[in-house]
């Protein structure tokens, strides 16, 4: 083995394999539940982590997998806050791959450091193992970590790679480009979000708010990407609208030609790599509990 990466999810994985210059052949990869790519074919070595399991578990658990393969010394690239990321994070180099909005908030250290009454141990990059966190915003975040910030720009680190590892990054995710073919056609894109899975808001409350906002589209002009952890079934609520399949980072659409005259959501993350301008943000003031909640 020759590195570590701890993903969080399927775009952590996305911006990594854009970062490194490994064969994943000769990475060790540890995937939050949910965060493997599609196809996993030229992995060898990964493991999922597993909630079940009691820290003290984990610790005997990564202390094992470490010897077997070999991990003493290696970097680590990923996610410092998810189960895991601390034996690894007290122990190794360890390099913050951007996880989304929570990287820039100004509270996060506040609210860390409440929780931890430690700052060593805290994640987002407080570690002083961290030595460098990955950002595609130069936006502003903690004062205490921003010397350790870097930005990367995904079309740059992109056209930087040739054509054989583009296409293996584009395998992982197992891409339908019959279906690109047909988006690129369309004129508006609506990211949705888990809202009834994660409980804040109910199916009827979540369908009516998509009801309302999609009332201002051409149906016949909308494509609809679903959040991997959406499983609401929008095909049979608007079936003039085209309902994406694939579960992949939205930044690759982009990469591949995809260019929307307008990005829709309430306040995914997914569309901040969009210019300003073509953005419809709605936010959380379509509903009261949303409102509540976020405050």
């Amino acid at each position: 083995m020759k590195e570590i990466a701890i993903i969080s999810n399927q775009r952590m994985f996305f911006l990594y394999c854009l970062l490194t210059n490994k064969n994943v052949e000769d990475v060790f990869f540890i995937f939050e539940k949910g965060a493997m790519p599609n196809n996993l074919t030229s992995i060898s070595h990964f493991i999922v982590l597993d909630h079940s399991k009691s820290e003290c578990y984990d610790f005997f658990y990564f202390n094992f997998i470490s010897c077997k393969y070999r991990l003493r010394g290696l970097d680590v690239y990923g996610a410092d806050h998810i189960k895991g990321a601390k034996f690894f994070l007290e122990r190794h180099r360890f390099f913050v791959v951007e996880d989304g909005m929570m990287n820039y908030s100004k509270n996060m250290y506040a609210f860390s450091l409440f929780r931890t009454r430690n700052p060593v141990i805290l994640p987002g990059g407080f570690h002083p193992n961290v030595k460098t966190i990955f950002l595609t915003k130069d936006n502003p975040i903690p004062d205490q970590i921003a010397h350790k910030r870097e930005i990367i720009n995904i079309k740059t680190l992109w056209q930087a790679k040739t054509a054989t590892e583009k296409t293996k990054i584009l395998s992982f995710f197992e891409i339908d480009m019959q279906e690109i073919s047909v988006i690129k056609n369309r004129s508006f894109v609506l990211y949705t979000q888990p809202l009834s899975e994660d409980k804040l808001l109910t199916e009827a409350e979540k369908i009516d708010i998509y009801r309302t906002i999609l009332t201002k589209y051409n149906h016949s002009q909308t494509v609809i990407k679903p959040h991997p952890r959406d499983k609401t079934d929008y095909k049979q609520l608007f079936p003039d609208a085209y309902v994406m399949k694939g579960t992949y980072p939205s930044e690759l659409l982009t990469l591949l030609g995809v260019n929307f005259n307008k990005v829709i959501t309430l306040f995914s993350t997914a569309v901040f790599d969009y210019p300003k301008e073509k953005i419809d943000f709605y936010g959380t003031a379509v509903h009261p509990k949303l409102l509540d909640f976020f405050d």
